[in-house]
């Protein structure tokens, strides 16, 4: 009767099979004093550490001091090497807890330990190293290059960075498909990329996205120029996020990336020169997402926006042209694609004619402007979610909005209210006229809000009996 269960026991790629169900943090902890079998199993390469994550907030106990810590990385790099054979993705999470109690050159060392004993012929194709408010130490992500078939990198960490060695990862990781380095704000520190544009980035054939982030604040150091040789990425890019790194221009260039998708370009200096957004940029006709929020646009939004007549989403929040610009430029007519639209913190005093033809638009975002008011028009047919917050609605919940249909979430603030559905809100703006024209005695508040003559959509209750 036990013949199943020894067969089971007895092959290492069926037990390792269904160990891989099992959270790793037991798998490691607890699953190899189950028997010898499971120990067998678990200390060599296979489908159980396929994927393995570590996490410093689960690390029990707390490392207390140097001692414990340069002991926990040793015993790390040490477990790692006779499974590393099997593995393909490795999350280091929260690693200020694992990395504090040592010094900088204690930080890369304990690092380059395991990176070393993941090196080829193991085939990791996926590093993220996450939420680390702490900074490494120079030289750090230069020595990821040992890591020659890795294909996705994420990289969240406190900075500065030197652009430099970003260059040296693009000679080390010619398999490199996605590189994600987002800096984090650390007290008392600038968190930014020191050096120029990563130009050797361009020589990565494989690469698909590119994201590099500095936290929110000034820039400090030289303007980052965005090199002509990103042509080189030619019709593989397919996202390409360039956030708060000082740009004042986009490289004609850029038009050569055919396939791309995203472009995220917010909170950089793009509104510093009249020619900083190029017209080929209308030749990326995949664009289908395009941020330009916080880059100093003040005399008006560009007009070769406009003409990207894919684009389904569109941030231009936080360019304060409201008062010089009453409209959005006649160019963007085209955008009948366009289904979300952010114009946070625009200084708008009335919503631009523009927006009001576009039919397809199913969020948009109007808050911390100085709007009183809003028309009605084709821009109500499909919207879903509207955030009104932070505006001079002093009249209460506009009208016009009656005709939005389809209107599921609204961020509305009326006289110390906030509202989040639009049904209520509708119903107590409409409540002065229901008063006048009082429902009978018996009447419930389904009753009351038809005495207002909303439309059928917004009263749940009577829409399904007309179905009915």
């Amino acid at each position: 009767m036990y013949e199943p269960l020894s067969a089971v026991l007895a092959s290492v790629d069926l037990l390792q099979a269904i160990l891989a169900n099992v959270e790793q943090h037991e798998l490691r902890a607890t699953a190899p004093l189950v028997c010898r079998g499971f120990a067998a199993a678990l200390a060599s390469p296979g489908a159980c550490w396929r994927q393995l994550s570590v996490d410093g907030l689960l690390q029990d106990p707390p490392l207390e001091d140097a001692a414990d810590a340069h002991l926990f990385w040793a015993r790390l790099a040490a477990w790692v090497a006779p499974r590393a054979a099997g593995m393909r993705t490795l999350r280091l999470t929260n690693l200020r807890y694992l990395l504090l109690p040592l010094g900088q050159a204690g930080r890369h060392a304990a690092l380059a330990a395991v990176w070393s004993a993941l090196s080829p012929p193991v085939g990791l194709h996926t590093l993220e190293l996450g939420r680390s408010s702490i900074t490494l130490a120079p030289g750090t992500v230069a020595s990821l290059g040992c890591l020659t078939a890795l294909r996705r990198l994420c990289l969240h960490t406190s900075g500065p960075v030197d652009t430099a060695e970003l260059d040296a990862l693009a000679d080390s990781l010619p398999q490199l498909e996605a590189l994600s380095i987002c800096l984090l704000r650390r007290r008392g520190q600038h968190s930014v990329f020191r050096g120029p544009f990563p130009g050797r980035l361009t020589r990565l054939r494989r690469l698909r996205t590119l994201h590099l982030e500095a936290p929110y604040g000034p820039i400090h150091g030289a303007t980052c120029v965005l090199p002509d040789s990103i042509a080189e990425w030619g019709r593989q890019m397919e996202e390409l996020h360039l956030i708060n790194l000082g740009l004042e221009r986009i490289p004609p260039s850029i038009g050569k990336l055919g396939s791309l998708r995203e472009l995220l370009l917010g909170r950089n200096r793009l509104g510093a020169q009249l020619d900083a957004l190029p017209q080929e940029l209308t030749q990326l006709t995949a664009l289908t997402l395009l941020e330009l929020q916080y880059n100093g646009f003040e005399a008006g939004a560009p007009a070769v926006v406009g003409e990207l007549t894919s684009l389904q989403g569109l941030n231009l929040g936080g360019n304060l042209w409201g008062s010089a610009a009453a409209d959005l430029p006649r160019e963007f007519s085209q955008l009948t694609q366009l289904r979300h639209l952010t114009l946070t913190n625009t200084e708008l005093t009335v919503l631009p004619p523009v927006v009001c033809g576009l039919s397809r638009l199913e969020l948009l975002r109007l808050n911390i402007n100085q709007l009183q008011t809003l028309p009605g028009g084709p821009y109500l047919r499909s919207l879903k979610t509207l955030d009104l917050s932070h505006n001079r609605f002093a009249a209460g919940y506009p009208a016009a909005l009656a005709g939005a249909t389809h209107l599921q979430l609204i961020a509305f603030q009326f006289r110390g209210t906030h509202y989040s559905d639009p049904v209520v809100a509708l119903r107590e703006a409409m409540a002065p006229q229901a008063a006048a024209a009082p429902a009978p005695a018996h009447a419930g508040p389904l009753a009351v809000a038809a005495a207002v003559v909303l439309p059928p959509e917004l009263l749940p209750g009577e829409a399904m009996a007309m179905e009915d």
